[in-house]
């Protein structure tokens, strides 16, 4: 076909050529050097085109929570300890008539030789284990021969920290889900040795970075003594312990005697603390504030606020379970100054 339309194409010039006597081969030279492209008035100027992402997420069907108890087992806590295998399951029934999606986890306030490493196997509890009660009752048989001081927020910051929370801890802490520290234990804290002079701010500094993360709460809780004279009842005796109750008013937790006899009730309130869906999505690049454009089950909504660090929406209140959230946004882009 080519050399066809060739052959074609000279005989025309040679018409042409001949009707207004301009040489052939100059006509030939001519179409030989053209050609078509795209080019700006200016050639210094970048023009970079708009591109526009639409990223889709879902609310979770059930709220995330993962639940670490920091138990005590010094000598003195041998009736504590049955009581509190007698509540878990009164803990657990709150979690399921919730909808939770947990995970719970055990280690003990001795730093000497737990060292914040989850106990039992598996060391992570969930609503599929065939009986998850039998697996707590085996982490929370911390026995009571300890003689280590009561180190139950060094505890828990280590259990949370690398190299555990990546290593022999893998798997107990995920991006997606609250934080919910329960301690208990018939004395107070004594961590210095393991976080410093200021062991209450080491701890409160940790628990604040889990909420910055995924902007999902991280609370503390306390089943300890009562402060300021400490308790005696059913379930023993304690010394109070106000490291862990001031911690547990900061991060909106809840205070609870360990005295109390009816360790059952006070177990179930805190699993309905735990109930909390995500207000934060993530988005897979940085985004033009002003272009975002968000719905939730196909509804525009304007009650959330850009993160441009993370980056990703923040809603005012958490989206229903199972909704279906749209944003569409136009990539942010720099330009050459």
């Amino acid at each position: 076909f080519m050399w066809q339309y060739a052959r074609e194409a000279r005989a025309s010039l040679r018409r042409m050529s001949a009707q207004i006597s301009i040489p052939l081969g100059l006509l030939l030279v001519g179409l030989q050097g053209c050609t078509i492209e795209n080019w700006f008035d200016d050639p210094d100027e970048d023009v970079v085109p708009a591109i526009w992402i639409t990223q889709t997420s879902f609310q979770a069907p059930s709220p995330q929570v993962d639940v670490l108890w920091v138990v005590d087992n010094t000598q003195s806590m041998t009736l504590e300890h049955e009581a509190l295998k007698d509540a878990f399951s009164a803990f657990v029934e709150t979690l399921d008539e919730e909808g939770l999606a947990y995970q719970i986890g055990v280690v003990t306030t001795d730093m000497e030789i737990d060292g914040g490493v989850l106990r039992g196997n598996p060391w992570i509890i969930t609503p599929t284990l065939e009986d998850g009660e039998a697996a707590f009752d085996q982490a929370i048989d911390v026995g009571g021969e300890s003689l280590a001081k009561e180190a139950g927020l060094a505890a828990m910051v280590t259990a949370l920290s690398e190299p555990l929370r990546s290593g022999a801890n893998r798997g107990f802490r995920r991006d997606t889900a609250a934080l919910h520290v329960i301690v208990v234990s018939d004395s107070n804290d004594h961590s210095e040795e393991w976080l410093g002079e200021a062991p209450l701010k080491e701890a409160d500094d940790l628990l604040q970075a889990e909420a910055d993360q995924n902007m999902l709460p991280a609370l503390f809780s306390a089943v300890v003594g009562d402060s300021p004279g400490g308790c005696s009842g059913a379930s023993g005796t304690a010394t109070p312990g106000p490291r862990y109750v001031d911690l547990a008013n900061r991060r909106n937790g809840a205070f609870a005697s360990i005295c109390d006899s009816d360790l059952e009730q006070v177990i179930a309130t805190f699993g309905a603390l735990s109930v909390v869906f995500p207000r934060l999505f993530h988005l897979e690049n940085q985004a033009e504030e002003e272009s975002l454009r968000i719905s939730v089950d196909g509804k525009i909504s304007h009650d959330w606020t850009y993160v441009e660090g993370t980056p990703g929406v923040l809603f005012d209140e958490a989206p229903p379970a199972d909704s279906r959230i749209e944003i569409r946004y136009r990539l942010f882009q720099e330009t050459s100054p």
